[in-house]
């Protein structure tokens, strides 16, 4: 029996735009590691394992992972994401020689975009993020 053209599913929405999939509910984006060779992966490595440390000096980094301009990592749990998130200032600061971007949540990456490709402004995106962590922070994701 030869399927009818309007039985067969239409192919998956193909974005316009660069999207990066998280790996992780929570996972963190910094970007601008193309422009250098392998040593700014090692040194976010080392940077953020000897940073981000629970009361025993344990890391609370989990994973990391690179695409393309994309240095992907993932902390242990919410609190040491939050707090990552909270010293992203800080963290851009530490790589500014590198121009690195601070961290952000991978989900913004991709929302940021389609927004800038949809014309919206930076501003929007900034209330957003701030947005969002208050949200986050207010449901109790402390």
């Amino acid at each position: 029996m030869a399927l009818h053209p309007l039985d067969i599913p239409s192919p998956s929405t193909r974005y316009p735009f660069r999207q990066l999939e998280p790996q992780w509910a929570f996972e963190l984006v910094i970007t601008g590691i193309s422009r250098y060779d392998h040593e700014i992966v090692y040194a976010l490595d080392q940077y953020l394992h000897h940073t981000f440390v629970d009361a025993e000096n344990k890391t609370l980094l989990q994973s990391t992972r690179t695409h393309d301009d994309y240095y992907c990592f993932t902390m242990r749990d919410w609190q040491a994401t939050k707090e990552v998130i909270l010293k992203a200032e800080s963290i851009e600061g530490h790589f500014a020689q590198q121009k690195l971007s601070k961290p952000t949540l991978v989900y913004h990456i991709t929302w940021a975009a389609r927004l800038l490709r949809n014309g919206a402004h930076r501003m929007k995106l900034k209330r957003l993020q701030v947005n969002w962590v208050l949200k986050l922070t207010r449901c109790g994701r402390t």
